[in-house]
């Protein structure tokens, strides 16, 4: 990806598949005709004859798009860009280049890296043609940071992990907020965008980490869910907040049992991950080995 599509290739984009929701509030039977209305009679890009496409022809998006995504193999990168004809690849090309970067503010940033920011923002990759990641910003996304992020385009399409998105096989997102936005500079986000971002990643990486963690830990698949959630949580507790981070502290819960920092046994484990002011790659190695002397009497 990223992908520039033709909608009249789609002529019923939302009858099947409408798996995100238009920014102005929920769909409604008025709100989904209107769009393919608006959608149908659209100028659209590139030649009209029916040699070229099939004029007339419904077909469903659904399965257009999944033969496409096909061609990706196990490639995470099928993201969809529409509008009318004036979205040529130049003119997305040059807009998905002017949101490679975004701004975060300091807050934003790991908490052991906020001490040494010099400004109040710090830049970051924007990975705009990876699904999970458009997931976790288009869920909640505020308005303004929409209308950056759509720029030329009117809608956007992708298929994230089943972890990243529970409404449906596709995310579809449509621009209503009025004209296209022409910006300069990298996009702002927000303190409430952060947050936002944020609790979709942390529900995303608690449902993977169920899936991982679960098969594991025995036949009452409510119980292990609850054990993995509370160990997420205590993770956090320790300021844990990288994805590999978390995982390998539920790694330990799971090895060394439920809670394994609050037994006697495993006291040393828990005075090292409470070193807060060492990184938590460093925590965590001191920690294991902590566990691993008390459970096995060695150390790696």
């Amino acid at each position: 990806g990223p992908w520039l599509i033709d909608p009249y290739h789609l002529p019923d984009p939302l009858a099947n598949v409408w798996g995100g929701m238009p920014l102005a509030g929920d769909i409604t039977p008025a709100v989904r005709a209107d769009t393919e209305e608006a959608l149908s009679q659209r100028d659209l890009a590139g030649p009209r004859d029916a040699e070229s496409y099939n004029a007339g022809k419904r077909t469903d998006p659904a399965a257009q798009l999944e033969k496409i995504i096909q061609l990706t193999g196990e490639l995470p990168a099928a993201v969809f860009w529409a509008g009318d004809r004036s979205l040529s690849e130049p003119v997305l090309w040059r807009h998905l280049r002017g949101i490679n970067m975004v701004l975060l503010p300091r807050s934003a940033l790991p908490l052991d890296e906020q001490p040494h920011a010099l400004e109040d923002h710090a830049s970051a990759l924007f990975r705009h043609a990876d699904p999970n990641v458009m997931a976790q910003i288009f869920h909640n996304i505020s308005t303004v940071l929409a209308a950056r992020l759509f720029g030329p385009s009117d809608l956007i399409v992708f298929k994230p992990e089943p972890v990243w998105w529970t409404d449906g096989n596709f995310a579809w997102f449509s621009w209503n907020g009025g004209p296209a936005v022409s910006a300069s500079g990298m996009p702002f986000l927000s303190v409430e965008d952060v947050a936002n971002i944020e609790r979709n990643r942390k529900a995303g990486l608690k449902r993977r980490a169920v899936l991982e963690f679960a098969p594991r830990i025995g036949t009452d698949r409510a119980a292990a869910q609850r054990q993995i959630l509370d160990a997420f949580d205590r993770a956090e507790d320790f300021e844990l907040q990288e994805a590999d981070d978390i995982w390998k502290f539920i790694e330990m819960d799971v090895t060394y049992g439920h809670r394994f920092e609050r037994s006697g046994a495993y006291a040393a484990a828990a005075k090292e991950l409470s070193y807060t002011e060492l990184s938590a790659a460093a925590r965590l190695h001191y920690a294991e080995n902590a566990c691993r002397k008390a459970y096995f009497g060695e150390v790696a």
